[in-house]
């Protein structure tokens, strides 16, 4: 699938005794990144690409925490579009990042840099700081839930059964929820029970701010930090999103026909072992805006690399 086909439905599927809405069989590259997140972020750059390229010299930046897939998603789907990736980090020692975390290493490898915004990885402070990094430099941000103008994702509610009794929907940020609740509330018909199941406890009932009725739950269940391994009936779900709200559903027995929405699955990518990814050699080069360079397979088939 090509990542310029971003209006493509991804499918409703039925296993066991729900439906379950695939996004995260939205995988434009050769490598595990997929799902809405995705999509909205080459959404966003694809928009901006001139503004990016003429007055940020086609650099982005973003925050991502450790242990958070944000930092190489953005730098992936920048790459694609010949676009430097400048990555904030609560860290006093960017290089050791690198090395521990695969997704930091292989953003690395994709040419972008990462810069230490404080010791400590709160994501209000290590936003507030990249954006006065962002003015002095003239860099361009993405910010934390890339929040673009959310139509992209909206539409995905098209192909969802007209008949539901209950949509479930698992929330982060929030952004990708409102982007749902945004294509609901514009939907002729719609589920007649919403709910967004917060895996963390957290409160995004303002960032979501949507006047159509819905039910948010604020789980504490789990930490945010915690892994939790869930399949149903052959599907693997995001140890850190979707496994925790779907464990909600299944505690909470709701009545009638639910489906539950997978938002995207980044199991492989936090799985990676740090020595099947090559080491970087010298500084990484900034590429040349206009000519991406394209993922190619290794030979054992466990990472992707850069065609040099």
């Amino acid at each position: 699938m090509s990542h310029l086909d971003l209006n493509w439905l991804s499918p409703v599927e039925k296993r066991g005794e729900y439906q379950f809405k695939r996004d995260d069989l939205f995988a434009p590259f050769n490598v595990p990144l997929n799902g809405g997140k995705v999509r909205q972020a080459l959404d966003l750059m694809t928009r901006k690409l001139d503004r990016i390229r003429g007055d940020y010299g086609g650099i982005v930046c973003t925050v991502s925490s450790v242990h958070s897939p944000q930092g190489y998603l953005i730098a992936r789907c920048a790459h694609s579009l010949g676009l430097h990736t400048v990555i904030g980090v609560g860290t006093s020692a960017p290089a050791g990042v690198a090395a521990r975390y695969p997704p930091f290493r292989l953003a690395v490898e994709l040419g972008a840099e990462i810069v230490p915004l404080a010791k400590i990885g709160y994501n209000s402070v290590l936003q507030m700081r990249l954006e006065r990094l962002a003015n002095r430099n003239k860099w361009y941000p993405v910010t934390f839930g890339i929040a673009s103008d959310l139509a992209i994702n909206s539409r995905q509610i098209a192909n969802l059964p007209r008949d539901l009794d209950n949509l479930v929907i698992p929330c982060g940020s929030g952004v990708s929820a409102t982007a749902i609740l945004r294509g609901l509330a514009e939907a002729a018909r719609r589920p007649k029970n919403i709910y967004v199941v917060q895996i963390a406890g957290i409160d995004r009932t303002k960032v979501i701010g949507h006047r159509l009725p819905y039910h948010f739950i604020a789980d504490k269940t789990y930490s945010y930090a915690k892994k939790l391994e869930l399949d149903y009936e052959g599907l693997e779900l995001d140890m850190i999103y979707e496994a925790k709200a779907f464990a909600w559903l299944r505690r909470e027995r709701l009545l009638g026909k639910t489906c539950f929405w997978v938002i995207g699955n980044f199991n492989r990518l936090r799985s990676w072992r740090i020595d099947d990814i090559p080491k970087v050699q010298g500084k990484p080069k900034i590429p040349q805006v206009g000519t991406p360079l394209e993922p190619k397979p290794s030979g054992d088939g466990t990472f992707w690399g850069v065609r040099r």
